[in-house]
């Protein structure tokens, strides 16, 4: 994932494949209740706004890499914090999302496969992809993302007849709890805004690039909307908000006529590939900024260390089941994260507008 473009259709479809990595296990923002589906929406919208952000910084350098951008606006120091911090981010929620994914897989089919095998497996592959061409890899994405649609549309049109739209109304919930919601959804399933950047600085220069982006953000936005309104309707606001793989669940009573009944199998393999291309690119991100902090030119051989390490750390971050459901739930700190995250968009965009005077 290296040397030459990408189209911006290829690039779309990795960043909207990153972005659904889990989408069919672990549903965010249950604090929001039968409001989940609202909690999705205003995470969507603000991953989005923060997105134009970035996109509009990066415009004004059409031929620099990212990290030479926080370069041209933030100056050296600046650059290696915000590089630093963001790379770290994108690590943690790679690790977070391994970490729920080969869980998930252990209590669901592989009961007796030692849980690091899952997680290894993936992080050495995603590793191993980075030495190829981009267009490579970003063309099976391409492919694979109509295979991931084709789930969700299976997920959504043959499960009507188990839906109760009645279940979607919020009812004696506060309005705080959409916005903890929502920020349990921004961290878990746009915490990698940033690491897309390694695949946006990629693509096809020109004015279409910033709109295949943009559709793809929101895009995915609104069908993680979707999925969470799905699962409610189907489950009900106390299982929604209780299991751990609701959605998994909602999608295990789906079937296609009367010959394809095992679709949460459709689940787990759209779930594996997505999960393959957010490691990928939150690898290739964090070894873009580590290079350039460090001013390493030659970067084969960083991605699987790094790989090996994000591994190692789905053993090390929890200590059973629900305090690994702890750590994707909201929890006081997480504004702090969410403040900070939020806040590095908008000062790259005030100081790109203060230089270039537009």
């Amino acid at each position: 994932m290296r040397d030459g473009r990408i189209t911006n259709g290829s690039g779309a479809a990795v960043c909207a494949l990153v972005i659904f990595a889990n989408a069919y296990s672990v549903m965010s923002g249950s604090d929001a209740g039968s409001g989940a589906w609202i909690a999705h929406l205003i995470a969507g919208a603000a991953a989005t706004l923060l997105a134009w952000c970035i996109v509009s910084v990066c415009e004004k350098f059409p031929e620099k890499s990212f990290y030479e951008v926080l370069s041209s606006v933030c100056g050296k120091w600046g650059a290696r914090f915000f590089g630093g911090v963001t790379a770290l981010f994108a690590l943690v929620t790679c690790v977070l999302s391994l970490t729920v994914f080969s869980r998930f897989v252990q209590i669901t089919a592989l009961f007796r496969t030692p849980q690091i095998i899952l997680p290894l497996i993936i992080a050495i592959i995603s590793a191993l992809a980075l030495r190829s061409d981009m267009r490579a890899v970003s063309g099976a994405a391409r492919l694979l993302f109509w295979f991931s649609a084709a789930v969700l549309a299976v997920f959504v049109l043959f499960g009507i007849r188990w839906m109760e739209f009645s279940r979607l109304i919020p009812a004696g919930k506060e309005l705080c709890a959409f916005f903890c919601g929502a920020g349990e959804v921004f961290l878990n399933r746009f915490g990698t805004v940033f690491a897309l950047f390694s695949v946006y600085t990629r693509m096809e220069q020109g004015t279409a690039r910033k709109k295949f982006f943009m559709w793809s953000v929101a895009g995915s936005a609104l069908s993680l909307a979707l999925i969470s309104a799905v699962t409610v309707a189907t489950l009900g606001e106390q299982i929604a908000g209780t299991d751990f793989y609701p959605v998994f669940t909602a999608m295990s009573v789906r079937g296609v006529g009367g010959f394809i009944q095992h679709t949460e199998i459709l689940a787990c393999i759209a779930m594996t590939l997505s999960l393959f291309f957010k490691t990928a690119v939150c690898l290739l991100f964090s070894e873009d900024m580590l290079c350039g902090i460090f001013d390493v030119t030659k970067k084969e051989g960083i991605s699987l260390p790094l790989a090996l390490i994000c591994a190692a750390m789905t053993q090390l971050i929890y200590r059973d089941l629900s305090a690994l459901r702890g750590m994707v739930e909201w929890t006081p700190g997480a504004g702090w994260v969410i403040g900070v995250y939020a806040l590095l968009p908008l000062v790259l965009f005030a100081l790109v507008k203060k230089r270039k005077g537009n």
